[in-house]
């Protein structure tokens, strides 16, 4: 019994291995009549027709044989906003400037305060990198733009305890009222602004002197369609012998910080 189990596994093996030598000769055999005549079209038509499939198959969004192209990281995140009042008229507050880096936040002037000839640049000695300007909004009304390096929103600057305004009042807008803060100091020049941050809030207030607005008022700053607050702008009155002034605040949505994230972390 065990010979005849034998002997029938024996021949069960060879005959596979005969079938499979089969398969290949005719396989084989199948090519090298392809590399003749029509024969060798129809191979390379076949060929073409699985390479262009597999190439338009691992394309985006299935356009065949088109490069993939690097993702832009900033298509999803709002790269300026506006504010309107009819107390301090419609500005563009922010805006970032993504080919140098920059976040520049503009802020409502009545005064200049650095008196005439005010287009030169300051540099801020606080924040490397960082500058400001009197600017124009393109309407004729003047702001103080202040450019900081965007590195900054996420890491680098050397902040003093969370604190409030100048005057002790909390700050606009901010839960627990209290940021903190940098002041910063221009040489040659009594004016000075406070630069406030956090891993969620960036904020700025500017003194101005002479400036009342008599009561204080937040408005939201939205993004080009008006469908998003990014933050808000505040006007402050003296308190004392505190100035009033503007205080600005942008509020990082999460699509900006992911940006800020994969850039500087």
């Amino acid at each position: 019994m065990n010979d005849f189990r034998g002997s029938f596994f024996m021949r069960l093996s060879k005959f596979k291995s005969g079938v499979a030598n089969a398969m290949a000769l005719v396989f084989f055999g199948s090519i090298a009549m392809g590399t003749s005549g029509c024969g060798q079209n129809n191979l390379g038509q076949a060929i073409g027709q699985a390479s262009a499939t597999s190439q338009g198959s691992s394309g985006p969004s299935g356009v065949s044989g088109s490069p993939v192209g690097k993702a832009d990281p900033w298509a999803q995140v709002d790269l300026q906003g506006t504010t309107s009042s009819p107390l301090l008229g419609t500005y563009r507050i922010f805006r970032i400037d993504t080919v140098n880096n920059l976040i520049i936040l503009s802020v409502p002037l009545p005064i200049n305060p650095f008196g005439t000839g005010g287009a030169a640049s300051f540099p801020i000695p606080q924040i490397p990198g960082a500058s400001v300007s009197i600017g124009d909004d393109g309407s004729g009304k003047q702001t103080l733009d202040i450019s900081v390096p965007l590195q900054y929103l996420v890491k680098g600057l050397n902040f003093d305890n969370p604190t409030t305004l100048p005057s002790g009042a909390p700050l606009p807008q901010i839960p627990g009222g209290e940021l903190p803060r940098i002041g910063a100091n221009f040489q040659n020049s009594n004016f000075q602004i406070y630069v406030y941050g956090s891993v969620k809030y960036f904020a700025v207030f500017v003194p101005i002197s002479g400036f009342n607005p008599y009561i204080n008022l937040t408005f939201p700053i939205q993004n080009s369609a008006g469908t998003k607050t990014l933050g808000y702008v505040s006007t402050v009155v003296p308190v004392g012998t505190f100035a009033g002034g503007i205080f600005l605040s942008l509020v990082f949505p999460p699509e900006l910080q992911a940006v800020l994230d994969n850039l500087f972390s």
